[in-house]
C-alpha cells in the first residue's frame, strides 16, 4: 500500500483541482517521501504567507482523511522550504517581499 502512496495523492489531489482552481488556488504534487507529500502550494493571493499557510494547512488536513498512510504534506515554495531560512538563526526579515517602510521623516 504505501507502493502506491504517490498514486493515491495525486488522484486526491487531482480530484480537488476544479474546487481549488475556482479560487485561483493551485496544488501540485512535487513527490511523496517517507509518507510525506511535497507539493507546491499557492492559494492564490501573492505576498500573503498567513493565507498560504492557512491554505495549506486545510489541504493537508483533507488530503489525510482521504489518503491512509499519508503522515502530512509539505509545501516546497512556502517556509521553511521556500529558501528564506526563518528556521534559521541568521534570518533577516529584510528578505522578505514586503512594501518598503514609509520615510516618516521626508516631508
Amino acid at each position: 500500500m504505501a507502493d502506491d502512496l504517490p498514486a493515491r495523492v495525486g488522484k486526491a489531489i487531482d480530484e480537488m483541482r476544479p474546487y481549488l482552481q475556482r479560487s485561483g488556488a493551485e496544488l501540485r504534487l512535487i513527490g511523496v517521501e517517507d509518507g510525506i507529500a511535497h507539493v507546491y502550494a499557492d492559494y492564490g493571493r501573492r505576498g500573503h504567507l498567513l493565507s498560504n499557510l492557512s491554505f495549506v494547512a486545510g489541504i493537508e488536513r483533507a488530503l489525510m482523511d482521504q489518503v491512509p498512510g499519508l503522515r502530512g504534506i509539505a509545501p516546497v515554495n512556502l517556509p521553511p522550504f521556500s529558501g528564506m531560512g526563518w528556521d534559521k538563526v541568521a534570518f533577516s526579515e529584510s528578505l522578505v517581499d514586503e512594501p518598503p517602510a514609509l520615510d516618516r521623516d521626508k516631508n
